[in-house]
């Protein structure tokens, strides 16, 4: 069966006049569509050629073959990008957290400490004259307080192994320093001490730091008006008091104060003074009473002291006393 696609196409011609005499028959023009076949198959051809270029060309690798770089420089891009943020994040909180070690303000909390310190910065030198630790027991009468001294409101001396002094007028104060060690300025010293004999109304201590006004340390004697002195004294009835003794006037530190650690009636206590530059602590049998600071006087002689109340008649002893170094 012929290809209707091949078939010459025939365009008859109608006639509108009257008819001219015919003509002898011309081959008729083939029109334009009869070409197209021709000129498909051309181009199925030109494109053929390409493709098959292209393949050889693909097949060589000049063109397409690998997979285009940029999707693994995008993840590239991608995870450094965000090491980057990670890292920066965690190195930022650790600086922030360092603040705290500015908190050194705590050491400004060392400020508070107002009490003195416990080594004196001017302390004088010392200038004893027997070196520390020193003793007496009593034994002995020449050992550094005066041997018998009497006077009209009192009678002291070396009695029975220990020092006495016993009071014969109402509202009297006695004393005795020795001469064993001389001037003091840091020591600590302690004794016992004891009512022999007389009423609980009465006081007997330590007399500290004693400059004569006057040029002289007397051996012993009544209130001096010349000479300045610290006392720190009980009394039998269970009490305890400081005085400064300076210009001839009376002074209380610590006004009479009870405690129990006291011994009362004929008990014997010791009685203990540190003293350390301006600072004074006061004991009775191992025991703290009171620490104070006093700027008034920073040296002098050591003696033992006592005093009768409104009624005369207390007769006070004293034995063991030791000097040695004050402790810190």
């Amino acid at each position: 069966m012929p290809d209707p696609a091949r078939e010459p196409v025939r365009i008859p011609v109608k006639a509108v006049g009257p008819q001219s005499p015919k003509e002898p028959p011309k081959e008729p023009a083939k029109p334009w569509l009869e070409t197209v076949p021709g000129l498909l198959t051309a181009v199925g051809g030109v494109i053929a050629a390409v493709a098959t270029l292209i393949a050889a060309l693909n097949a060589a690798g000049i063109v397409g073959g690998a997979d285009p770089t940029p999707t693994p420089t995008s993840t590239a891009t991608h995870t450094a990008t965000a090491t980057a943020t990670h890292t920066a994040t965690l190195t930022a909180t650790p600086t922030s957290t360092a603040a705290p070690t500015s908190t050194a303000a705590p050491t400004s909390t060392a400020a508070p400490t107002a009490l003195p310190s416990p080594t004196p910065t001017v302390a004088p030198t010392s200038t004893s004259v027997a070196a520390l630790p020193w003793s007496d027991d009593f034994e002995d009468p020449s050992s550094g307080f005066a041997h018998q001294a009497e006077g009209e409101s009192y009678v002291m001396g070396y009695v029975d192994g220990a020092y006495s002094i016993r009071l014969t007028a109402p509202e009297y104060e006695a004393w005795s320093l020795t001469d064993g060690v001389g001037e003091l300025d840091d020591f600590s010293a302690e004794v016992d001490a004891w009512l022999a004999e007389g009423l609980e109304d009465n006081d007997f201590g330590l007399l500290l730091r004693y400059q004569d006004k006057a040029g002289d340390q007397p051996a012993s004697g009544d209130q001096p008006a010349s000479g300045d002195f610290y006392l720190f004294a009980i009394s039998s009835d269970g009490y305890y008091r400081a005085q400064l003794f300076q210009g001839g006037a009376w002074r209380d530190l610590v006004a009479w104060t009870a405690s129990p650690h006291i011994r009362v009636g004929g008990e014997v206590n010791r009685l203990r003074v540190d003293c350390l530059g301006p600072r004074l602590r006061f004991y009775a049998n191992g025991v703290l009473l009171v620490e104070l600071v006093d700027e008034t006087l920073r040296r002098g002689a050591l003696g033992l002291s006592a005093g009768s109340g409104a009624e005369p008649g207390s007769d006070i002893r004293f034995d063991n006393l030791l000097v040695r170094p004050a402790a810190p």
